[in-house]
């Protein structure tokens, strides 16, 4: 029997073994809280008009946060990649609603102590039984029966928890098979894609140069550029972002600072003289006054001793201490290890010696602090405009950094850690101003904020450059064309008799390709081609610089009709495809609305 101390007890081991075997079923949720929260003001997600409050994505970070897997990573990093998660299941939760997917009371059962239990759980060794090592349903039914009588509680909320999350991927399984089983791929398709797999064409072509027409032959007019724009303004579409600068004061130690980590180790010295010699002791000193995880004893080399310890005391005594030295961003104290200092004194040849160190770290004290707080204050108070900004930067010399178009969302700047309250400053301030003073580990920080794009279609000084650049391309595009289509021709050298040039041939080019050699990507080329006929000329080509004409030589097409290969190899990719298809459709219909910045909680 599992006693109620022994749930107690193991009640950890049983959250780690679920915590870890859980990375592959996903699944870290309080499931009894989640569902529609219409009304609760303390919204972090929106996903088909759902709304989920904070304190559940809250519960589930803390949750993910003690996993071990994510014990070295960043707070924020861990909480992006749970709202990810978070995200995805309440999209698909919602389907599953729609869908009337649920779990039954024998299904769960039969995932717990059935037949076909959970993976976790028969991996637990809680449910291992002793005597035959293998998985015990009994064992799993003792312990629920004892967990109810656990006056903590704790033991049945992790469990429920685990069982909450094992019915969710029950449902994601059931919905999989669903667009499996949906998934289809027509005979008629598969056809076509084995001829266009197997179907060759030989071509001879021309091609004649865009840039034959001079730029200064083409005007483009600003009603033109504007219509092009409202006309295509799909492609032309832009995320809300923010662009903003920012200057660093790093937080140096002071010469003072300096001579204190100095003095520091010049008063120990003394005393660790004085300490017995032996390991243990020896131990104790290090580990009380030195920074870091500075090991009790490790080897140096003798030329590295002599070159950084004594070069000013060649004489080398037993427990003798050398320094305080610069060493890394601090100062070091060396004692030799009495029986090394023993060889060496006799004359004896070593490669290395033990040797205790203590390190001291050469800190910024308060007044360093104070000093590089002042300079970032009195930058930010005299430049509190974008243009005073700027030019103060240039007239002192600063380094300006720049992060472009930071969207909503976003969390991270390059050399900032946890730059949280930068972030929340940009996404509420207005265009043009510069901010107070940040502190930032070991650092000041002051930011402007240059430029605020809106959500929707581009300005139109922002892609006038670039829509001029196409209208000049189709005009001349469409200039050579209509010269083509006038000229009297018959054949490929009748065309070089006109417009110059050589004729070109490529062998073996598949509809399939994506590249032609020496021509690059011209995926206009490829169709043309393969729809003209045999002997027979294509009509001109627009490709990426060239307009093209060419000659169908020979085809190839398909001995045989045999696709059914590809016909299975068809309906295999798209049934490995329909989740993730599924959800990136489902992700667009859901208009999901991410308050984690609004919050400040990222």
């Amino acid at each position: 029997m599992i006693s109620l101390e022994s749930i107690r007890r193991k009640t950890g081991l049983v959250l780690l073994v679920i915590g870890l075997g859980m990375g592959a079923f996903i699944l870290m949720d309080l499931m009894s809280a989640s569902g529609s929260r219409k009304g609760v003001t303390n919204i972090v997600l929106q996903v088909f008009e759902d709304e989920y409050d904070l304190t559940e994505f809250q519960q589930r970070v803390q949750s993910a946060s003690k996993n071990q897997q994510n014990q070295d990573r960043n707070i924020s990093d861990v909480r992006d990649s749970e709202f990810s998660s978070f995200k995805r299941e309440k999209i698909f939760e919602n389907q599953f609603n729609k869908l009337s997917i649920e779990v039954s009371k024998e299904e769960n059962k039969d995932m717990i102590y059935g037949d076909n239990v959970h993976p976790v759980l028969k991996q637990s060794e809680i449910f291992i039984n002793p005597e035959t090592g293998l998985f015990d349903n009994q064992l799993v039914v003792q312990y629920l029966q004892n967990v109810s009588n656990d006056q903590t509680g704790q033991g049945e909320i992790s469990f429920r928890s685990f069982e909450k999350q094992i019915q969710y991927a029950r449902k994601e399984q059931k919905y999989n098979v669903l667009l499996f089983q949906s998934s289809y791929v027509t005979e008629e398709f598969a056809l076509s894609t084995y001829k266009k797999q197997n179907s060759f064409r030989d071509v001879s072509y021309i091609s004649i140069p865009i840039t034959t027409i001079a730029d200064s032959f083409i005007t483009i007019s600003n009603s033109e550029i504007k219509d092009y724009l409202k006309n295509n303004s799909d492609q032309y579409q832009q995320e809300e972002s923010r662009s903003f600068s920012y200057v660093v004061f790093d937080i140096v130690p002071s010469e003072t600072d300096s001579n204190i980590a100095k003095i520091y180790l010049e008063n120990i010295k003394d005393e660790w003289l004085d300490f017995e010699s032996n390991d243990s002791s020896n131990s104790i000193f290090v580990n009380k006054y030195s920074d870091g995880n500075t090991s009790d004893f490790y080897n140096i080399s003798i030329e590295e001793l002599k070159n950084n310890y004594i070069a000013k005391s060649p004489l080398l005594y037993n427990n003798q201490i050398y320094g305080p030295v610069v060493s890394g961003e601090g100062y070091s104290l060396l004692k030799l290890h009495k029986q090394d200092a023993s060889k060496l004194e006799k004359g004896k040849s070593l490669d290395s010696v033990r040797v205790s160190v203590v390190f001291k770290n050469v800190f910024a004290g308060s007044q360093s602090r104070k000093k590089v707080f002042a300079e970032a204050g009195s930058f930010c108070t005299n430049n509190n405009n974008k243009k005073l900004f700027n030019q103060a930067i240039i007239d002192l010399g600063l380094t300006k950094r720049i992060k472009e178009e930071m969207k909503k969302g976003e969390t991270n700047i390059v050399g900032l850690n946890d730059p949280s309250e930068i972030i929340t400053w940009v996404n509420g301030s207005n265009e043009g101003d510069v901010s107070s003073v940040f502190s930032l580990d070991e650092k000041f920080v002051v930011v402007c904020l240059d430029l605020i794009k809106e959500k929707g279609t581009k300005n139109i000084n922002e892609v006038e450059t670039e829509i001029k650049s196409i209208l000049t391309k189709k005009q001349k595009e469409n200039i050579i064309i209509e010269e083509i289509n006038t000229a009297n021709y018959n054949s490929l050298s009748d065309l070089i008799d006109i417009f110059g040039g050589e004729i070109k041939n490529i062998k073996q080019i598949s509809f399939n390709d994506s590249q032609i050699p020496g021509l690059g990507q011209e995926l206009s080329f490829i169709g043309s081609v393969f729809a003209t006929n045999q002997g027979s000329l294509t009509a001109p080509i627009k490709g990426q610089s060239n307009i093209y004409v060419a000659y169908v030589d020979s085809i190839v097409n398909p001995v045989d009709s045999n696709f059914y290969g590809v016909l299975e190899q068809l309906k295999n990719t798209s049934k490995n495809r329909s989740l993730y298809d599924a959800f990136i459709a489902l992700e667009k219909q859901a208009e999901v609305v991410d308050n984690r910045i609004n919050l400040n909680y990222y």
